[in-house]
C-alpha cells in the first residue's frame, strides 16, 4: 500500500465538491459518488482554494 496525497488550486462555487477519480477501488473505478472527496481550505489569497485529498492506494490492484 502507498499513501498519496493529491492537491489542486480550483475554484468553485460554494457547496460544490471535488473528488480524485482513477481505475482502482480506492478511486471509485471511474465512478464519482465512489470516488472519495478532497478537502477544500483558503490559499494565500482569499479567491484561491486548496483541495487535497490522501489516498492509500492498494499496490496488489490490477486496475492500477
Amino acid at each position: 500500500m502507498v499513501r498519496v496525497t493529491f492537491e489542486t488550486t480550483y475554484w468553485t462555487n460554494w457547496g460544490d465538491h471535488v473528488r480524485v477519480v482513477g481505475a482502482c477501488a480506492a478511486l471509485g473505478r471511474w465512478d464519482a459518488r465512489a470516488a472519495p472527496a478532497m478537502t477544500c481550505a483558503h490559499g494565500a489569497n482569499a479567491r484561491e482554494l486548496i483541495w487535497t485529498a490522501v489516498v492509500d492506494l492498494d499496490d496488489d490492484d490490477d486496475d492500477d
